[in-house]
């Protein structure tokens, strides 16, 4: 379970209150009972040339919050036919087909791990057939089977 709490904007201000009076940041963390290397960290992503603003913080930290999360498996039909022939076909692992992907500078980006959730969820299983059998379609060993169980158990 995760106990670590983001800050808030009025957690930001005051860091950055402080952070322009001059105060350490081991002080600085005390404040809002954070740890020294949040307060470090929290300086470092948002401060630009030397200044820092609570708002521009607060932004930053809600567009990194939306990019965050599980990504979607591969929606492209033609992503989609390129991994599978490449996971199935050619039984290459997600991590190659990724990395080579790259290499080749192919016009679509995929992670491996995004393949993998691909795999998990069956996106790449091939779709079911089911064969049922005709009586013309009887092997010689269902045949000597059936005629046993005809004849009450004698050819």
């Amino acid at each position: 379970m995760n106990h670590h709490k983001h800050l808030t904007i009025t957690e930001r201000e005051s860091i950055m209150v402080l952070s322009y009076q001059g105060v350490s940041i081991s002080e600085t963390a005390r404040s809002p009972g954070k740890a020294r290397s949040a307060m470090s960290r929290e300086l470092r992503y948002n401060t630009t040339d030397n200044v820092c603003s609570a708002h521009h913080a607060q932004k930053t930290y809600e567009e990194r919050r939306k990019k965050c999360g599980a990504h979607k498996k591969p929606g492209n039909p033609e992503l989609k036919k390129l991994v599978k022939s490449k996971f199935l076909d050619q039984q290459w692992s997600p991590q190659p087909i990724s990395e080579r992907m790259k290499l080749e500078g192919s016009e679509w980006k995929i992670s491996y791990n995004t393949i993998y959730r691909g795999i998990y969820a069956g996106e790449f299983n091939e779709p079911e057939v089911t064969v049922v059998p005709s009586e013309s379609f009887v092997t010689e060993e269902k045949a000597v089977t059936l005629n046993m169980t005809k004849n009450g158990g004698e050819e």
